[in-house]
């Protein structure tokens, strides 16, 4: 083995040191930084796990409508109660004031009776014609007594009957008194008060004074009492007609009205009875709860308190007597109406609001565990892994999702095998050129040596000078190609690190890419997302007016039958039918909020394909990125087969210096001495070889640097899992 020989086999052994060594730094730190950005982004989405889970989001969403619910809950019971309420306080007045029809008609009947009763021929006979006659007279009082004596027995609702005249007896009942009796009477008290209003009959609640003087029960509602007239015209005395209590208290006595409350009968004035549906008794006019006045409208109604009570006071005016019926109810009676309502409602919200969140905890599970798989999958790709697929059994946008999920992956994996082949050719290559490059330096050595021994021998003979001079020139003429020759040399590596440098450009542009459509898909995800919502919000909508409008349609018949049956009455019905069209106008307007959310929900889908085509396009650009990295590849090769052509010429030209150096040689051997000019054409080749021999060190170092590059890309390629 020459010393030649083993100076290549140790180059040799120290590259394929190198070459080992630096394969294993280089692919533990692809697996470091491979590591630590996985390490990083896990990181960064625990950070924001709690912030923005999907499941979170969802609950937060459905508790929304359940909110609606709440408040159209709350909303409509208070609509409810109201009307209720408005409905009972015009019910229970109107079942007042037919009461105080009722007790019109009753003493208006009376009163009518007590006219009979004065315009009777008997009646007459005896206040016009009997003064002078005392049989007379006795036998008409005795006819008189008999006849009203009869009256009140038949008449359950005649307590009693007077008759006072000036100068005459007085008939009470069945029982005569003295013609006394009426100076004793209307001297004061209420008959004096009759007597000077200047009216002809008049209601009044009690007669004490007179009461005091004829001893008699007091169990009597009200009186009725008018002037007796003579058949000429003339006041000559006054009859009363006392009603029966239990004709008034009877009738308040039947009011259909809740426990604890009162309904009382008030005459203009100041006597009071009452009716209680409990067992307390509560004077509304020793309590100052209601006051007769004459400037009262003639029904009406309005809540006081009383001992830390709320209660609704109700009062009808009578148009016979002036009396008044009035009723005492509990609020908490009245409200006890809705309580039902209330009841119901609060039902209806909780199951809709169970409802509603099982419905969103069922959705977020079922979009969460999509997710975690996707999650899976692509920390799996990122990490290098490509053999994972994606198996959804759903038939939504996650389907599609998921399927280019898969596609994606099975592109990527093309595309690492076809960067594995070309790796492989360019490693090979670079060893190749390396291999070349050796060869090519330890032949510029021999060169350089050989005219280092050129310079040492020269001859001494002139024509053989000469003849060396010519063959030397030829020699520097084709030193001069070899040159040219290597600067080609230079020039192809340049180029050759030029489009290497392009290529990382590309791959990097490739990254980019991948990175764009990673955010793209999650901007159809959060897309999706949100269509699903805004559809939901569109279904609770939809119910609510849904259920708005059966109310509206229901309320608005009732309101009109019972306005047409009711007539002049019913007018209290047509404050319903106003609140039944806003509720209409607002059906509406929720009707018009449902259009816009439908626009918005259409903006989102339309959002979402446009997501979609991007996604699509960087695709598109990923394919053609890598056929340009192809392409460059393809160059790569030309450029490595120029190199070698290069170096033939290089091969060929270095045979044809050994050639001219073998006839210089020769001529050499017959030459004593070496000349002046031989050795200064000796310095300059020996220069021109030094030149030669550096750029073949340079073209060695690109050599090895170009393998290093393709150990290090077959070394990041290995990191991928493909099969």
């Amino acid at each position: 083995m020459n010393m030649k020989e083993k100076e290549n086999k140790l180059a040799n052994q120290k590259w394929g040191t190198n070459e080992t060594k630096f394969k294993a730094e280089k692919e533990k730190e692809i697996k470091s930084k491979i590591k630590n950005t996985a390490e990083n982004e896990n990181k960064k989405v625990n950070r924001k796990k709690g912030f923005i889970s999907i499941g979170f989001k969802m609950v937060v969403i459905y508790f929304i409508p359940v909110i609606f619910l709440i408040i159209l809950g709350v909303a409509s019971y208070l609509v409810a109660s109201k009307g209720i309420v408005k409905n009972y306080e015009q019910a229970t007045l109107n079942s007042l004031d037919m009461m105080s029809k009722y007790y019109s008609y009753g003493l208006k009947k009376q009163e009518s009776k007590t006219l009979e009763y004065i315009m009777n021929n008997t009646v007459r006979d005896y206040y016009g014609n009997s003064q002078n006659d005392a049989v007379k007279e006795l036998e008409l009082v005795k006819k008189l007594s008999s006849t009203f004596g009869n009256v009140i027995s038949l008449d359950e609702d005649v307590n009693n009957i007077y008759f006072f005249g000036n100068g005459h007896k007085s008939i009470i009942g069945s029982e005569i008194y003295s013609s006394e009796t009426y100076q004793s009477i209307s001297g004061e008290g209420e008959i004096r008060e009759f007597l000077d209003s200047g009216k002809t009959v008049a209601w009044i609640g009690s007669h004490k004074l007179l009461d005091e003087v004829v001893q008699k029960p007091k169990d009597y509602g009200m009186s009725c009492i008018r002037y007796i007239l003579s058949p000429s015209g003339k006041k000559v005395g006054i009859m009363i007609l006392d009603i029966s209590y239990d004709f008034i208290k009877n009738t308040l006595t039947e009011s259909n009205l809740p426990e604890g409350s009162m309904v009382a009968f008030i005459t203009n004035d100041g006597k009071e009875i009452i009716a209680s549906k409990g067992e307390n008794y509560i004077s509304l006019l020793e309590n100052n709860l209601f006051q007769p006045e004459k400037d009262l409208e003639q029904h009406g109604y309005s809540y006081v308190d009383y001992k830390g009570k709320n209660y609704l006071v109700l009062y009808s005016r009578l148009e016979t007597s002036g009396a008044y019926t009035c009723a005492l109810v509990p609020k908490e009676a009245v409200i006890k109406q809705v309580d039902s309502v209330k009841s119901v409602t609060v039902i209806i919200v909780i199951c809709a609001s169970t409802i509603a969140c099982l419905c969103g905890i069922l959705f977020a599970r079922s979009i969460s565990g999509v997710i975690k798989k996707m999650n899976h999958v692509l920390a799996a790709t990122a990490e290098g892994e490509l053999t994972n697929q994606l198996d959804l059994d759903r038939k939504d946008e996650f389907l599609h999702l998921g399927m280019a999920i898969n596609k994606m992956n099975e592109n990527m994996r093309g595309l690492i095998r076809k960067t594995v082949k070309i790796g492989e050719v360019v490693s090979f290559s670079s060893k190749e050129v390396t291999k070349t490059s050796q060869v090519l330096f330890d032949t510029s050595k021999g060169i350089h040596t050989s005219i280092s021994d050129i310079e040492v021998g020269t001859g001494d003979q002139a024509r053989e000078i000469e003849q060396c001079y010519l063959h030397m020139n030829d020699l520097a003429d084709q030193i001069v190609s070899v040159h040219y020759s290597m600067n080609e040399m230079v020039k192809v590596s340049d180029d050759t690190k030029l489009i290497l440098a392009d290529n990382t450009e590309m791959v990097k542009e490739l990254g980019e890419n991948a990175r764009n459509t990673a955010d793209i898909t999650k901007g159809v995800i959060e897309q999706v997302q949100r269509l699903g919502m805004e559809s939901k919000t569109i279904t609770n909508i939809v119910n609510s007016i849904d259920d708005i409008a059966s109310q509206t349609n229901l309320l608005s018949l009732n309101a009109s039958i019972e306005a047409a049956r009711a007539g002049e009455a019913g007018r209290g019905f047509s404050v319903v039918a106003d609140e039944i069209r806003k509720l209409a106008e607002q059906s509406r307007a929720s009707a018009a909020e449902i259009s816009k959310i439908v626009h918005y929900i259409q903006n989102l889908s339309d959002s979402t394909m446009e997501s979609a085509h991007q996604a699509e396009n960087m695709l598109e650009i990923q394919e053609h990125a890598m056929e340009d990295t192809i392409g460059a590849f393809g160059l790569i090769g030309n450029q490595v087969e120029k190199l070698v052509v290069s170096i033939l010429s290089i091969s060929e030209r270095i045979t044809v210096i050994t050639n001219k150096k073998n006839i210089t040689l020769e001529a050499l051997e017959t030459i004593s001495a070496t000349s002046e000019e031989t050795a200064a054409a000796s310095i300059q080749l020996v220069t021109t070889a030094d030149s030669q021999l550096n750029a073949v060190e340079s073209l060695k170092r690109e050599a090895e640097e170009l393998q290093k590059e393709a150990i290090s890309l077959t070394q990041a390629i290995r990191l991928f899992k493909i099969e």
